[in-house]
């Protein structure tokens, strides 16, 4: 394979770094705020990278503090206006630095699934190179998760199904399963244009190479581990509830508690919220070294619950925090709390010492996934 891969974030790195490492010769374009842990490894891995993006802290700092004072009602320009500022802004470097990415001889440029700002401004240019210089290459978006959710309105600012417009920019779309497919179908786009792969990130064989670089420590007590998996309170998480669980397990002296932040922008949600459980601390990094640590996994509706199936974690879902509905697969493997008094009494079974287990083996096989990946990469 010779592909070229996008990215604009730690999170799409970490699902592109199965198929980057499987490459030959892989060439990284950065074109976000990529935190330094994922350039670290892009250097450690010898991976060759350029990156396009760079960020004006002057005017980042206006855009947040003038959406602060505002208190959102002109939240939408402001965003626009920004989003303009990155995008010309990348296109600039974009155009400065072209000749230094290998596009005469790659057979794919592969995006995360996103289809706005920055991202329509480098697709658009990679196209008119394409044409300009009759080449070939596919532009491909994939994954940056897996899918966990059945509904479409997954934030509170959503009054209407969503709908995943503007991907028809992209030569082909991967799929995590059939859920995600019909979302895309539902949207209008054509069946010719997706594929549904399963995601190697999710994988007994990629967490365990995960867990080889893990640097998580056991904890040197008899207690109870108990990981909290944040997804943010904007995509339909009631933070009240979830504080209430905070407050419940906080008043056992038989955890030892963390809460893993969301990755993007999730640690100030967690820091309002455990300022009155001052037993539990916030992880930023290391989800899978975080879940390999625990004794039981509680979540909110993350796709790090794939991360506790493969490890045989126990995973506690408080039913009623959120208006999401999940699938069937991921609610035939939690412990389902349909209400706080639910909740309550599984945290006091486990506080008392009974061990609650439940039978489902997540199967999600390495090879069998990757030839599917080559398949379409070759």
């Amino acid at each position: 394979m010779s592909n070229i891969f996008f990215i604009r974030h730690q999170n799409d790195f970490e699902f592109m770094m199965p198929l980057i490492l499987e490459e030959i010769k892989p060439f990284i374009v950065i074109y976000g705020d990529v935190d330094s842990n994922s350039k670290n490894k892009l250097i450690l891995n010898k991976l060759r990278f350029i990156e396009i993006y760079s960020k004006n802290t002057i005017l980042f700092l206006i855009f947040r503090l003038l959406n602060k004072l505002t208190s959102g009602a002109i939240n939408r320009k402001l965003s626009n206006l920004y989003e303009n500022f990155l995008a010309l802004n990348i296109k600039k470097k974009l155009i400065k630095n072209s000749r230094n990415f290998p596009l005469h001889k790659c057979s794919n440029i592969i995006f995360d699934h996103i289809a706005s700002g920055t991202s329509l401004v480098i697709v658009s240019f990679l196209k008119k190179f394409r044409e300009q210089n009759n080449l070939n290459f596919k532009i491909i978006s994939v994954p940056h998760g897996a899918g966990t959710i059945l509904n479409t309105m997954t934030d509170y600012n959503f009054h209407e199904p969503n709908i995943f417009s503007g991907f028809d920019i992209y030569d082909l779309i991967i799929c995590n399963d059939k859920q995600h497919f019909n979302s895309f179908i539902s949207s209008g786009i054509s069946k010719e244009k997706l594929v549904v792969i399963n995601s190697l990130r999710y994988t007994k064989e990629w967490v365990s190479n995960l867990l080889t670089e893990s640097k998580v420590k056991d904890a040197y007590n008899n207690k109870t581990n108990i990981l909290i998996i944040h997804s943010k309170f904007m995509g339909n998480i009631d933070h009240k509830e979830v504080e209430r669980c905070l407050g419940i397990l906080n008043k056992s002296d038989m955890f030892n508690i963390k809460i893993k932040s969301h990755p993007r922008g999730g640690f100030k949600e967690d820091f309002k919220a455990i300022k009155l459980n001052n037993k539990i601390d916030i992880v930023l990094d290391d989800i899978v070294g975080n879940i390999a640590w625990s004794d039981y996994v509680i979540t909110f509706g993350s796709s790090a619950i794939f991360d506790a199936f493969i490890l045989n974690k126990p995973v506690i879902f408080p039913y009623y925090s959120t208006s999401n509905e999940f699938s069937e697969e991921i609610m035939k493997g939690v412990i389902c709390a349909k209400t706080p008094d639910e909740f309550y009494n599984t945290i006091q079974r486990i506080s008392n010492g009974e061990s609650l287990n439940i039978n489902f083996e997540y199967k999600n096989d390495y090879e069998e996934t990757l030839q599917s990946w080559r398949k379409i990469l070759n």
